[in-house]
């Protein structure tokens, strides 16, 4: 689930009555952007991995207002990844994520993080 994403340090929250959501899986990531869907191969690079080309349906939502908006900036922030940290917790014999950063780079030179929380440790 995400939390909020933007320049580090002045990172916006989602907007009210939306939810952004990001499934990671080993070869890709998926999830809604808040309108849409969206899926995109996750590829290694060096320590880290680079996400993209993202697919996204093609709905048009009006409500809220900057739903559309919010959704672009996000995809942008996530198909420009080039750095993450996942923060876990050792649960019985295993090791649960319960929230993660992912940094970015945009074309423009703007750099920003996007910050998750584990569905259930909001």
């Amino acid at each position: 689930q995400l939390a909020n994403f933007g320049p580090e340090g002045a990172e916006q929250a989602v907007l009210p009555g939306t939810s952004i959501t990001a499934v990671f899986g080993e070869t890709e990531v998926s999830g809604s952007a808040g309108c849409n869907d969206y899926t995109a191969p996750l590829t290694p690079v060096d320590d880290y991995f680079t996400i993209g080309p993202i697919a996204v349906t093609a709905k048009a939502c009006s409500e809220p207002s900057g739903i559309m908006e919010q959704e672009q900036a996000y995809l942008a922030a996530l198909g420009a990844t080039n750095g993450f940290l996942w923060l876990s917790q050792p649960v019985n014999d295993s090791t649960v994520i319960t929230a993660g950063r992912l940094f970015y780079t945009l074309a423009d030179g703007a750099d920003g993080v996007i910050n998750y929380v584990a569905q259930g440790n909001q």
